[in-house]
């Protein structure tokens, strides 16, 4: 191994992710499992206690999961973590998608969007219709906002999704990850079942992949019925 290629791998083995089984976390172990990245994996039982801990707080000051270490530096927010690994280890993996491409700018959207414009609707339905608390209660209207944002959004998918296998005419990227597991949040977790199409279908194709079945660890929830 060369030099540089050594420099390379001691710092990609300097990657540790703080995971949570059903979590945003799993974003990014499907994303270090398809980049073929080696990292350490530190999986965290759900505790609140335990993440407002002084030790937990100096790796992630929000008292969450995902936190990634690479050299003892937290980076947080899954889909930043994303953009942090592709942009410092991925450049010229087919996941990432360069600025000067004709579907950056869709990359970019999709990427933020399975976040920002369906996941954060879609934890607060799974706060207020499926945990069995009070803490995570919302109004009835504004519990009917994030509904009708979580149908727009999907709507809107599926729209994409009927013209072509992934969000990008070029094939399967970083977006679809971020994605996936949006919907595999609303399909599990919240056990708002997609209907069959476009959407069922990018599902099945996404959970067909091999870094996927890796990850993936049998629901026990309180979502699904016997």
């Amino acid at each position: 191994m060369n030099t540089a290629a050594k420099q390379a791998s001691d710092v990609r083995s300097s990657l540790v992710l703080h995971h949570c089984s059903f979590s945003r976390s799993m974003r990014i172990r499907w994303l270090l499992e398809e980049m073929k990245l080696s990292y350490e994996l530190v999986t965290h039982r759900f505790d609140p206690a335990f993440f407002g801990t002084d030790v937990y707080l100096k790796i992630n000051p929000m008292g969450k999961v995902p936190a990634l270490q690479d050299d003892g530096k937290s980076i947080l927010e899954s889909t930043a973590i994303m953009a942090y690994l592709l942009g410092r280890y991925g450049r010229d993996s087919p996941l990432d998608v360069d600025p000067s491409d004709a579907e950056y700018g869709a990359f970019q959207q999709w990427l933020h969007m399975a976040e920002a414009g369906v996941a954060n609707y879609a934890s607060i339905y799974l706060g207020h219709v499926v945990l069995p608390t009070s803490r995570y209660r919302v109004s009835e209207a504004f519990l009917s906002y994030c509904d009708h944002q979580i149908e727009k959004a999907l709507g809107y998918l599926s729209t994409a999704l009927s013209e072509r296998e992934y969000l990008l005419r070029r094939g399967f990227t970083a977006a679809d990850i971020s994605m996936g597991w949006t919907l595999y949040m609303i399909d599990t977790l919240c056990n708002r079942t997609l209907p069959d199409g476009p959407l069922r279908d990018y599902l099945v194709r996404l959970q067909g992949r091999a870094a996927w079945k890796k990850i993936e660890e049998p629901w026990v929830g309180p979502t699904k019925t016997e």
